[in-house]
């Protein structure tokens, strides 16, 4: 049997990042206490999770003149992502549809081992799919092992990329 792959960024792609990002946002403004206004401010900085966590940080310190280490503000970001993270519905129904059809949906992402399963829980994903690994290397190891039709994969991963797991299949 054939098998298909599907290469998605799991960030941007099946988590609603944009939204767990407001939303720690909207939070971070009220504890503040500034003007809502501010979240127009902090969705600009953020440039749709392509600003790096540390100038988003920074910038956020200098702006707000928090006494906070730039580390403790990732921290928090990071913290609140996770806890606001939300699958998208028509994404669920998308997967259980392909399992429905016999497939077995796979997701490998970047990012610590922690973070990820806890998205990939808070989120519900872990219903939908057979397994997930956090790294290029561990991807190989676990198609190698389980047989899989439908392969998640994140562009960027640590070590071996997306595109160069595709290409050793």
């Amino acid at each position: 049997k054939d098998r298909a792959h599907m290469h998605l960024d799991t960030v941007f792609t099946l988590l609603d990042r944009a939204g767990s990002y407001r939303e720690w946002a909207r939070e971070f403004v009220q504890q503040l206490g500034v003007p809502a206004s501010e979240l127009d401010w902090l969705l600009k900085i953020d440039g749709d999770g392509t600003t790096p966590r540390r100038e988003v940080a920074e910038a956020i310190q200098l702006r707000y003149n928090l006494d906070a280490e730039v580390l403790e503000i990732i921290e928090a970001m990071h913290d609140g992502l996770v806890a606001n993270s939300r699958l998208d519905p028509m994404v669920a129904c998308a997967i259980e549809i392909a399992g429905n059809a016999g497939w077995v949906p796979v997701v490998v992402s970047n990012g610590a081992v922690r973070p990820q399963e806890a998205k990939i829980r808070i989120t519900g994903l872990d219903r939908y799919i057979a397994d997930w690994v956090t790294d290029g290397d561990e991807a190989l190891r676990l198609v190698s092992t389980v047989p899989f039709d439908l392969l998640i994969l994140d562009l960027r991963l640590p070590g071996m990329t997306g595109l160069e797991v595709l290409r050793t299949l």
